[in-house]
């Protein structure tokens, strides 16, 4: 399933832009729902450049690649928080964790408090994890994320499937595919 060049879910995501700076996720996530709420939406991603402030677009990924196109014939051109957006199919398509061969997944929304073997504990549910890293700033602290590298594919898979929206030292973390090249 990771193999694929656009990692799980070929033609389930979209690209929307022109969103509002002020727009969060989670608003992002219930606008892409549709106007009926029958969009099944996997994750929503907004991108943020280097300093925090948000780019203005995102990725919406759906459960099905149906859903991903009714969400671009029903929500194109709509207005979300006082903007007219527009959602296209996502052409970038991304290489889940390349250099470890779809392996990798990225958990966000961690507990500041939260430890490399509180992860690792956490995510050993889906199956073998061999390494696991609780990204840090300059000064040491945690920046709220993490990266788990799994010994199959299909672990990392599982990760996603069953460890998104759980709740680890009393916050409700995400898990996707690790988007990067490292």
């Amino acid at each position: 399933m990771l193999e694929d060049t656009r990692g799980p879910g070929l033609g389930c995501r979209v690209y929307v832009g022109n969103l509002s700076w002020d727009a969060q996720w989670q608003d992002l996530k219930d606008h892409m729902r549709g106007p009926n709420q029958n969009l099944n939406v996997v994750h929503a991603d907004i991108m943020y450049e280097a300093g925090g402030r948000s780019k203005g677009c995102a990725i919406v990924e759906y459960a099905s690649p149906e859903d991903a196109q009714r969400a671009i014939a029903e929500l194109n051109d709509t207005e979300m928080m006082g903007r007219l957006i527009f959602v296209r199919e996502d052409r970038e398509g991304f290489k889940g964790g390349m250099g470890t061969g779809g392996r990798r997944v990225y958990v966000g929304n961690l507990s500041w408090e939260c430890k490399w073997q509180d992860l690792k504990d956490h995510m050993r549910t889906a199956g073998n994890v061999l390494h696991a890293d609780v990204m840090t700033g300059p000064d040491g602290r945690s920046k709220g994320c993490g990266l788990v590298e799994f010994s199959s594919p299909e672990e990392a898979v599982r990760a996603i499937q069953e460890l998104n929206e759980t709740e680890l030292m009393g916050r409700m973390i995400f898990v996707r595919e690790d988007r990067e090249m490292r």
